[in-house]
């Protein structure tokens, strides 16, 4: 049997090259992770601390409309998560 591994980086070269990376949408950014955070910090200090997941997307959703026209819920759930790790909740 021969290497396996022969032609595997020609291969990734190749696809990385057919790929155009400018026509990709972003679906993150650091300023919508920036005000998310923000937002759920604000909504701990107005006492709001107990909320299901679908209130805080939604209360988010609706005071970031002007801003982002939509964030997806992986990004809200990722986001709760590092700031309940960090104890910020």
């Amino acid at each position: 049997m021969g290497d396996w591994r022969l032609g595997c980086e020609e291969l990734k070269q190749a696809i990385l090259a057919g790929i155009n990376w400018d026509e990709i949408p972003c679906r993150t950014t650091e300023v919508l992770f920036k005000r998310l955070k923000e937002e759920i910090i604000r909504l701990k200090d107005e006492g709001r601390v107990l909320m299901r997941f679908n209130e805080l997307r939604e209360t988010l959703q609706l005071r970031l409309s002007s801003e982002f026209k939509q964030f997806d819920v992986m990004s809200v759930r990722w986001l709760r998560d590092k700031i309940w790790d960090r104890s910020l909740m």
